[in-house]
């Protein structure tokens, strides 16, 4: 089964809703039954509880599980404008289906697109020339050569590498205004538009009444304000190992995101196959990080420079976020855990047992 078909069968048996639906959970704090000598009471009770009452909802959106959730009196309104503003992304970015702007651009190679197109189109290229190339959106020839594009995974051939890594480079493509030419090339937008759209959830929030907002979108995380009572949130670090956590972070108002050869993979000829191609071999990359985790601002910054320091490994990518004053938590193969950038500020606890932290 895809990653899609297994969520829907989930989302059947715990909700009985569809993605594209969300499934809302709210509390119910108190009972018409109550006398009428204590309802001036109850009104203040209600009225307490309701600001600080969670909200949430589950949706399947961007090939992945979404989860979103709000305090406070307008939660309700503020993750109503979260599902639709993040189908709507998905219906411009979206490189696999027919009716998106991007599956158009890919088709034609050329033309005027919309503005938010061309917006994470230039933040891509300027993101790709700072990794120097680490980071690469025109890799989709290379991800359907091996079957990551609709999960029918498969290890292709040299010759099949070589020939797709033709029309690979971002450098190729020329962006200007809301003219955009691929020249030969193939736009995959999977590694940024997650943290784009955690950019207007975000935004969203900041616009809302609401005392606070959450959003997983499928590994890339937005911690919009805080908690009730001015708590940040709590964000646990899945260990690349398997179940647990390795570490937790404490943090407001930003963006985290996470790549990791665990995230998803397939086995063939008994060797493991992961999704995070490296653009200058065609192949998954072949990285000493177990993982790497970038925590800023920007959700756009923080998808694809994790994704571009699991490419380039343990040295490149340290060295990267010293120069650059990028807020990072590598997860090494000899089971270290580094920080860069401040990224220790933000830690809570860290996996003893398991992971031995170390500040770079």
């Amino acid at each position: 089964m895809t990653a899609k078909t297994l969520y829907i069968k989930a989302q059947k048996e715990k909700h009985g809703t569809l993605p594209g639906t969300s499934g809302r959970v709210r509390c119910a704090f108190f009972r018409f039954s109550l006398l009428f000598s204590i309802i001036p009471l109850f009104l203040c009770l209600f009225s307490a509880c309701r600001k600080s009452a969670q909200l949430s909802s589950e949706i399947y959106a961007m090939d992945t599980y979404m989860e979103l959730k709000a305090y406070g009196g307008e939660a309700e309104d503020l993750l109503e404008k979260a599902e639709k503003e993040i189908f709507r992304l998905e219906r411009l970015f979206s490189a696999t289906s027919a009716e998106s702007e991007l599956y158009r651009l890919n088709l034609s190679g050329s033309g005027a697109v919309s503005p938010e197109l061309a917006e994470i189109i230039s933040v891509s290229l300027a993101l790709s020339r700072k990794t120097g190339g680490a980071f690469d959106p025109s890799v989709r020839p290379l991800l359907r050569l091996w079957g990551f594009t609709e999960d029918e995974f498969r290890v292709p051939s040299e010759a099949g590498i070589a020939a797709a890594l033709e029309r690979v480079g971002a450098e190729r493509i020329s962006a200007d205004g809301t003219e955009v030419l691929l020249n030969g090339c193939e736009l995959d937008l999977g590694g940024i538009a997650k943290g784009y759209a955690a950019d207007r959830f975000a935004g969203i929030a900041a616009e809302s009444l609401c005392g606070g907002a959450f959003a997983n979108l499928g590994g890339m995380i937005c911690a919009a304000g805080t908690k009730p009572g001015g708590e940040p949130w709590r964000v646990a670090l899945q260990s690349p190992l398997g179940e647990g956590y390795a570490a937790v972070l404490s943090v407001s108002n930003v963006c985290i995101s996470t790549s990791g050869a665990y995230q998803r993979f397939f086995e063939s000829g008994g060797k493991r196959y992961h999704h995070i191609i490296d653009p200058s071999t065609g192949f998954p990359a072949e990285s000493d990080l177990l993982s790497a985790t970038v925590i800023d601002e920007s959700g756009c910054f923080a998808d694809a420079v994790s994704t571009a320091l699991f490419v380039m490994g343990e040295d490149a990518s340290a060295k990267f976020c010293r120069q650059n004053g990028v807020c990072a938590i590598l997860i090494t193969e000899d089971m270290r855990l580094l920080c860069l950038g401040g990224a220790e500020n933000f830690l809570e606890e860290v996996s003893g047992e398991t992971f031995t932290l170390c500040i770079g």
